[in-house]
């Protein structure tokens, strides 16, 4: 093969990865989000759950909201803010979740957790996990955050995901459980890492190509 062919395609080669680098940068887009019950709890009342704004990004996250009063009739059961949609990671880049709710309990005992999945390629669904954490009869705050890293070493463009905040409750019949998630207050977003990988996957073409050409012409 002539030097000036190879030389072309090389750098053919080095610019398509560059240029995949570039395309495969983060973003986040929300499809659905739904509050359900299961089991042995209903919606007393008005029970709803919205996206009130944002953009997906870490100056701009999403922003959700909602709530309502639920009624236990004896046996056990759950409340469940599903958030779906598609989220896209760079190496290196993270989803974040992030949450500040109040819950009131008549009675019974509760608990709460975050879960869900993101769709990898070839993997499949990655689920992530919190631990649980105990509700108590009576009114209290609760906040936390979650952080879903790329487990790969490669982008993640455009994959599925589903993030879900669920409430388990078992009460007397008639209790009543009450969730207020204000304005603001579950935040999801992708936040990169600074520099931007973009930016590193077109300086590392650069210098390899850089390193090929000082190699031929010492030759």
């Amino acid at each position: 093969m002539k030097p000036t062919l190879f030389n072309s395609m090389f750098f053919f080669f080095i610019s398509t990865v560059a240029l995949l680098c570039v395309c495969a940068e983060g973003g986040l887009t929300i499809t659905d989000y739904t509050l359900v019950t299961e089991g042995g709890v209903s919606c007393s009342g008005i029970c709803d759950f919205d996206l009130i704004g944002g953009g997906g990004t870490q100056a701009d996250p999403f922003k959700l909201s909602g709530g309502g009063t639920f009624v236990s009739d004896g046996t056990a059961g759950s409340i469940k803010a599903t958030i779906t949609g598609t989220v896209g990671i760079a190496d290196g880049e993270a989803f974040y979740a992030m949450w500040d709710f109040t819950v009131d309990l008549s009675g019974g005992t509760g608990a709460y957790y975050v879960n869900g999945y993101v769709t990898l390629p070839v993997i499949g669904d990655y689920p992530f996990s919190t631990d649980p954490k105990t509700l108590p009869v009576g009114s209290q705050d609760y906040e936390g955050e979650f952080e879903f890293v790329n487990p790969t070493s490669f982008s993640l463009p455009s994959s599925a995901f589903e993030l879900n905040v669920v409430f388990e409750w078992d009460a007397g019949a008639g209790e009543t459980f009450t969730l207020d998630i204000p304005d603001n207050s579950i935040d999801l977003s992708v936040q990169p890492e600074i520099p931007e990988p973009s930016t590193v996957c077109l300086l590392a073409a650069g210098m390899i190509y850089l390193g090929y050409q000082r190699r031929r012409t010492h030759r």
